[in-house]
């Protein structure tokens, strides 16, 4: 069972195929959206990662943390910076 929000919520029944379907449908859905604004594909070229380069460069990353750098407020912030144990 899922819930549905409309104008309240309600319990409905769907088959294990129409849950796969709506899955498989949303994906489909994010993959166009990123073919019309290729957000994803940019975070991955700005930060070094993106599968499909032939180079594995992180100088879009290097350039994006020197831009961030040049504004006080980020770099007051990254001058902060203290490390933290996560353990004792």
């Amino acid at each position: 069972m899922i819930y549905i929000a409309r104008n309240h919520w309600e319990e409905i029944t769907v088959s294990q195929e129409q849950l796969v379907d709506f899955v498989l449908d949303t994906i489909d859905e994010i993959n166009q959206d990123n073919n019309d604004y290729p957000h994803t594909a940019n975070a991955f070229k700005r930060c070094g990662l993106n599968p499909w380069s032939k180079c594995s460069s992180l100088q879009a990353f290097q350039q994006h943390l020197m831009q961030l750098e040049r504004n006080a407020i980020l770099q007051a912030m990254i001058n902060n910076q203290k490390a933290v144990p996560l353990i004792d």
